[in-house]
């Protein structure tokens, strides 16, 4: 079955119509025939594994794009504004994070992390939640709980109910589910 599928996507449909046409009957053929060798797709709320992922991926990619800054402004920077170094590094990784992710998050509810791990973000309604909740309240909702370390635990730790959401999710009326694809 995989080999089917990678050679129907790998032919040009439009130089070869005829052997995409026949590459998709064995596929459907195959399918009639082998129905067990059909991946079931997860669907629902994500893991927590996959959330963990997800944010482990984000996270590194906001601490690679940061060393730079670190390295070229953080000692002399750090040590002269002891208070708005910290808020610098805050708004700077806010923007990072924007930029790296703005248009996943838009269009399909997803950062790195999630697209690569195969999950996305949701509202109550399994939609793409809107441009606010997106961009503005669920970031600093969690840079809020960064800031406060307990209630980022305690936020992290609600993940382990039954819903699998953290409180930053119930706050803003969010959910992590599996990606769909169409």
């Amino acid at each position: 079955m995989q080999e089917l599928n990678e050679a129907y996507f790998g032919v040009n449909k439009k130089s070869y119509p005829d052997r995409a046409k026949f590459i998709l009957d064995c596929i459907n053929q195959r399918k009639l025939s082998h129905p067990e060798e059909i991946p079931v797709p997860k669907v629902g709320v994500a893991g927590r594994g996959e959330r963990l992922l997800a944010a482990i991926i984000d996270g590194t990619i906001i601490a690679l794009s940061f060393i730079p800054v670190a390295i070229f402004f953080g000692p002399q920077y750090a040590e002269s504004n002891p208070i708005l170094y910290p808020v610098f590094a805050l708004i700077y990784s806010y923007l990072v994070f924007l930029v790296l992710n703005g248009y996943l998050l838009i269009d399909y509810g997803q950062t790195i992390g999630k697209k690569l791990v195969g999950i996305s973000i949701r509202d109550s309604e399994g939609e793409i939640p809107k441009f606010n909740t997106l961009i503005l309240y669920r970031p600093v909702v969690k840079i809020i709980f960064a800031i406060l370390s307990p209630l980022d635990l305690i936020n992290k730790l609600l993940i382990f109910r039954k819903d699998k959401r953290c409180a930053h999710d119930h706050i803003v009326g969010t959910k992590v589910e599996y990606r769909h694809r169409a």
